[in-house]
Order: C-alpha cells, then sequence, then structure tokens
C-alpha cells in the first residue's frame, strides 16, 4: 500500500468516530473483506471515474474500474512545419517572383522548384481548436479491503491497461465519509513498480460507497 494510502486510511480511522450515521461509531475498526466499493464521479482537477469493486469472504474479489485523467493538448507538429518550410526556401534560392494579375510563378524550374501550397495554410488558419487527448486505465479488480469506523475506508487493487497497454496495476482508496467529504485516491504503476500517474481529491460531482455485509 502506497504512503499516500496509508495517510488517508490513518486519517479517516482516526476521525471516523466523530462521523454521524455511518459505521459502528464505537470506536473499534472492522477489517473486512466482505464489502463492496462503488463510485463514479469527476475530481476538481478534471479526472473521471467509475467502477465497482466486489470483495468476497473466500478473500477474492471482481469488479472493473475505470479511470480517465484530465484532457491534455496534443502537441502540434510545429517543428516538422518548420523544417518543410526551411526546406522549401532553401530549393527556391531566391528565385521566387510575383507576375501580374495574382498569379504565384516560380522562375528556375530545373534549379529546385518549390510549389507554394496557399489553400492548405488558409485551411490550418480556420481550424483554431487545439486537439486534446486524454489518458485511460481501465482495470480488473483483484482483492478488496474495508475498513469500517465512523468512516468507511475501502481499498482495491488489481491490473490493467493504461492507454491501452497491459502489463500495469493500480491501488484505489475510497473514503465514504457520509457526508459531502469523501475522498478518492487512484494510483497507477507500471511492471517495475513505479507510478505511473497518481491523483487524490474530493469529488465535486458523483457519489462514492463502501458497503459491508
Amino acid at each position: 500500500m502506497t504512503t499516500r494510502l496509508s495517510i488517508l486510511l490513518g486519517l479517516a480511522l482516526a476521525v471516523g468516530c466523530a462521523s454521524e450515521g455511518v459505521g459502528d461509531g464505537a470506536g473499534a475498526v472492522t477489517v473486512t473483506t466482505d464489502c463492496t466499493l462503488e463510485g463514479f464521479g469527476t475530481l476538481p482537477a478534471g479526472d473521471d471515474f467509475e467502477g465497482s469493486a466486489v470483495g468476497l469472504p473466500d478473500g477474492f474479489a471482481e469488479g472493473t474500474w475505470v479511470h480517465l485523467g484530465p484532457e491534455t493538448e496534443v502537441p502540434d507538429d510545429e517543428d516538422d512545419d518548420d523544417d518543410d518550410d526551411d526546406e522549401c526556401r532553401g530549393e527556391r534560392r531566391g528565385h521566387h517572383m510575383h507576375r501580374g494579375r495574382g498569379h504565384r510563378h516560380h522562375r528556375g524550374e530545373g534549379r529546385g522548384h518549390c510549389r507554394c501550397d496557399d489553400d492548405d495554410d488558409d485551411d490550418d488558419d480556420d481550424d483554431d481548436t487545439p486537439a486534446t487527448t486524454r489518458d485511460r486505465f481501465e482495470g480488473e479488480v483483484e482483492s478488496v479491503t474495508c475498513f469500517i469506523n465512523g468512516s468507511r475506508v475501502g481499498t482495491a487493487e488489481g491490473n490493467g491497461t493504461w492507454n491501452g497497454d497491459p502489463g500495469y496495476t493500480f491501488e484505489l482508496g475510497v473514503v465514504d465519509s457520509g457526508v459531502s467529504n469523501d475522498e478518492y485516491t487512484f494510483t497507477v504503476y507500471d511492471s517495475s513498480g513505479g507510478v505511473v500517474y497518481s491523483v487524490n481529491g474530493f469529488p465535486d460531482s458523483g457519489d462514492l460507497t463502501v458497503v459491508d455485509y
């Protein structure tokens, strides 16, 4: 379990008895795998998540979890365009001239003639909306553990794909406080155990629940 998830768990259980109407409320912590985590929503940073993790009495678990990172702008190919422009300028060697009637003409066809695609430039100017992309994790749940006190804290782990590539694992933490300040923690690891993506926060929409049986 990550340090962040451990801190989240400790804080939730430390203040759990002060919550109303949720959990045992008697100070004792019940640890169980016979529980379910469910959630969907959006984080202030722009992340979206949805899924369920169902723990079973024999220690196994099932379910799926999907997490989308915030939208990021796709880098354009300005460098490549600049290279093309430089090459074009080099081929022209100063033999570019204008003739009457608005017609553009290139002199020296046998010495590096370069065509000017004015129409393409106009098309690029018309579309100023940048392309965007989102990181995407799709995971299969393998284990679930819930800690029931005044707050309900659920953790889940499993494996899945990161942007379509297999070989990644995830850790999920959910605090179901019974009030408006539920908390969500999500971390993705690569095959070597390195952190690929991590986020935590209080969802500004949706719902998080931890239910024990």
